[in-house]
């Protein structure tokens, strides 16, 4: 996929943000924030509370995408913090949606600058630009009533992909006790408060997730509750 500068403001002290280190420095780390297309700085008390670092490699590895917060702004130098990061804040999981809406936008926009010959730049300045920056593109888009062609395209492949989104297949390795599979997807649906999904294990470590309604806040939630458990991978 290529590069996509979604964004043409600045971000605001506090504000989550996708990020990539970009070199190691003897006092701080360069970084660059990806949907931002902005240089930025790390300093080694807002990457970790450890005293000592054994491996910068291990623990900011280089060009890996991760989520910060914005700690700082002094004119045009911009300071990111780690250490903050909170999973479980509400603030958290909607940066986590928007970053699910944010990949799809991409994925439509260069489908269809390539498919069409268009210019990204323009189709950026055009119409994403002037969209309202504090929520949702891609909401905005699916709502909006204009006549855009780059909207009607984006309408279209949702509408067409809808059908797919309602059954979902995982391939989820526990290599400790199988019990807490079980407990990850009870401890998921018990945060959608629904019971209109049904889990069927098909195969060893296959899962096939189905609904009557749209998975991708169930495939959201179930990536952040994972990461409580050293003995889970999802494939």
């Amino acid at each position: 996929m290529d590069f996509i500068k979604l964004y043409n403001f600045k971000p605001q002290i506090g504000d989550y943000v996708n990020f990539i280190f970009t070199e190691h420095k003897e006092n701080y780390l360069s970084c660059k924030l990806t949907d931002y297309d902005l240089n930025c700085i790390m300093t080694f008390q807002c990457l970790t509370s450890k005293k000592k670092i054994k491996s910068l490699k291990s623990i900011a590895p280089l060009n890996k995408e991760k989520i910060g917060i914005i700690e700082n702004i002094d004119n045009n130098n911009i300071e990111l913090n780690l250490i903050n990061v909170n999973k479980n804040s509400d603030d958290y999981f909607y940066f986590i949606q928007l970053n699910e809406n944010n990949h799809i936008l991409k994925k439509y926009l260069n489908q269809f600058i390539h498919k069409y010959n268009k210019n990204l730049h323009l189709i950026l300045k055009n119409y994403i630009y002037k969209l309202e920056s504090k929520s949702s593109y891609l909401n905005q888009i699916l709502e909006s009533k204009l006549d855009i062609d780059f909207f009607n395209f984006v309408k279209n492949n949702i509408k067409s992909s809808k059908i797919k989104t309602n059954e979902l297949k995982l391939n989820i390795k526990c290599y400790g006790d199988i019990n807490n599979v079980i407990k990850l997807f009870n401890d998921t649906l018990k945060q959608l408060n629904t019971t209109d999904i049904n889990i069927i294990q098909s195969k060893i470590s296959e899962y096939i997730i189905s609904s009557n309604n749209n998975l991708d806040k169930f495939t959201i939630l179930l990536k952040n509750n994972i990461l409580k458990y050293n003995d889970i991978i999802l494939n």
